[in-house]
């Protein structure tokens, strides 16, 4: 025989677990409650034989409300969708994608643009340059090298 209870550690009510034995009678039983309000609680099962307890185990548990992250597990394609609409970014299903890489491909920018700048033909680094040698002659003059 298994006596089951479930007590709560906040308010140390116990509340009895109804257990049954397995269809097929090999010392599994199974047993269900259902608690409405999140608590942290300690279930203790006993096992008696002729009026002998030959053992006790206490699980410790905590009962949270439930999440509907949990509940709601399929692919959210509206809200896929909007999200990709408000990035800037597109949204593609499962079954597209060996499509994504010639997507991809089509919206890059191959475009450049080259702009040359002749740096003798700036005043203002032409002088930077000339500065930068005469302060590498000067510091070499100075240390003695040559």
């Amino acid at each position: 025989n298994i006596e089951c209870k479930i007590k709560n550690i906040e308010t140390n009510k116990e509340t009895a677990i109804e257990i049954m034995d397995s269809q097929n009678n090999i010392g599994i039983y199974t047993g269900e409650i259902k608690l409405d309000n999140p608590q942290e609680a300690v279930i203790t099962a006993k096992a008696v034989y002729k009026k002998n307890i030959i053992g006790i185990e206490h699980l410790n548990i905590s009962v949270v409300p439930p999440n509907d992250e949990y509940y709601n597990l399929e692919l959210n394609k509206k809200g896929l969708k909007q999200l990709a609409d408000i990035s800037g970014g597109a949204y593609f299903s499962p079954d597209e994608i060996n499509n994504i890489p010639e997507k991809i491909r089509k919206n890059i920018n191959t475009g450049s643009y080259l702009e040359k700048i002749e740096l003798w033909d700036t005043f203002w680094y032409f002088i930077a340059f000339l500065l930068i040698l005469i302060l590498e002659w000067w510091l070499r003059k100075k240390k003695g090298l040559d």
